[in-house]
Parts: structure tokens; sequence; C-alpha cells
């Protein structure tokens, strides 16, 4: 089932790839692996059907979606690179 739903998923046809993601879910009690529907999340997220369409019923949440909620989420701040900014301006006022 995986295999086919990620091809439906690649050729943009949404209502062919969701049919053969519900009867996996039937059939098997649980959904394929995330990487043959991350085209089937794209595709919903871009034309904001995700909730019409119950997708986080059928696969569960999406295992990136932290990813793309931004920086805040990542805390770069305290990373090395996210923190050279930081310690600059600290550098700055300790020398006034």
């Amino acid at each position: 089932y995986g295999t086919l739903i990620e091809h439906y998923g690649n050729r943009n046809e949404l209502g062919s790839a969701l049919y053969l993601l519900k009867e996996c879910v039937d059939v098997h009690g649980f959904p394929p692996g995330e990487g043959f529907v991350k085209q089937i999340r794209l595709m919903c997220r871009q034309r904001g059907i995700t909730k019409d369409v119950r997708l986080e019923k059928l696969i569960g949440k999406d295992p990136l979606e932290w990813l793309r909620k931004g920086e805040n989420s990542k805390r770069r701040e305290y990373s090395k690179k996210g923190n050279r900014g930081i310690v600059e301006l600290r550098n700055t006022f300790l020398r006034v």
C-alpha cells in the first residue's frame, strides 16, 4: 500500500491517495510509514484541507511539525552559531 500511496501522492492525485490510505488503515489497522505519506501531508497543508479530510486522525501528527514552527522552537540562541550575535552585543556593552 505504501508505495502505491506514494505514487499517487507524487502525481498529485490526492483523492486516490486518500482512498488507498483509508483502505490501508482499515485492512492493517495502522498507516504506512511517514516517507510514503509525506506528499499527501504536503498537498493537504498547501490546500488547507487537513482538518476536512481528518488527516491527523488517519495517520497521526506530523513528526516534522516542530521544524516548521520556526526558530523559536529550535532554541538557536543557545547554540554556538546562534549565540555569536548575543556574545558580540554583550562585548560591546562591556567596552562602553
